[in-house]
């Protein structure tokens, strides 16, 4: 599928959605990172508490994300996430920042538990949605901060693509993360810390992570393929 097939596909379902106009949606989410820039730069978070505030209650990253899985993100991404799960087994996985549920919908049929995390926000809500109206039994674990309490050590994989640049802290972040992983598990991690008035919500510019736990598996374009050693 061609992203001009996927953006009017991805258009078609939030314009369901939210009962409104479908081209009033698809000029939104072609839209969606500029309207999400300014949004940012309207609200200026300084703090924690001030981010997290922001992306529970941000109005236009239902477009940005849209935008993003129809049209920046390669499908040759969900494909490596894919066969990977299917070799290895996988079948407890986190997506960590799940946004609109995309990773979650495409492994639904080959991850038997797969678990979505994200903040309390209309992200959530519209990912709710998309796994009812597709019948998905897919767990939701919504935040009222950072990070939930999960068992340590107990899942296969965790998914964490385009997230880390958008948090506080983080080094505490993959921390807590890799503290999930059992010894083997795998980390589908894709980060850009990279600021720029297009994305002026990217913090930590140029921020190295230690991987001193992981060895790496491969790479898929900018995805990074993890495993926990210790």
């Amino acid at each position: 599928m061609v992203a001009k097939e996927r953006l009017q596909e991805k258009a078609e379902e939030l314009a369901e959605y939210l009962g409104e106009n479908i081209q009033k949606v698809l000029q939104r989410i072609l839209q969606g990172r500029d309207l999400l820039a300014q949004e940012w730069k309207e609200a200026d978070p300084q703090t924690e508490e001030e981010v997290i505030q922001f992306y529970k209650t941000c109005h236009s990253y239902l477009y940005d994300l849209s935008y993003a899985h129809s049209v920046m993100t390669p499908l040759s991404r969900y494909e490596a996430i894919r066969t990977i799960c299917k070799c290895r087994g996988i079948s407890w996985l986190v997506d960590y920042g799940g946004g609109v549920g995309e990773h979650c919908i495409k492994l639904a049929d080959i991850v038997e538990n797969i678990w979505y995390v994200d903040l309390q926000s209309k992200v959530l809500e519209y990912a709710e949605w998309r796994f009812k109206t597709r019948h998905l039994s897919i767990p939701i674990i919504a935040c009222t901060d950072a990070m939930p309490p999960l068992r340590e050590g107990f899942f296969d994989a965790v998914i964490c693509t385009e997230v880390l640049e958008h948090v506080f802290d983080p080094v505490k972040t993959l921390g807590v993360l890799c503290s999930w992983l059992a010894i083997g598990g795998v980390l589908f991690l894709q980060t850009s810390f990279e600021r720029s008035d297009l994305y002026p919500m990217h913090m930590h510019e140029g921020l190295q992570l230690d991987f001193s736990r992981f060895g790496l598996l491969g790479t898929e374009g900018r995805l990074e393929v993890w495993e926990k050693k210790r």
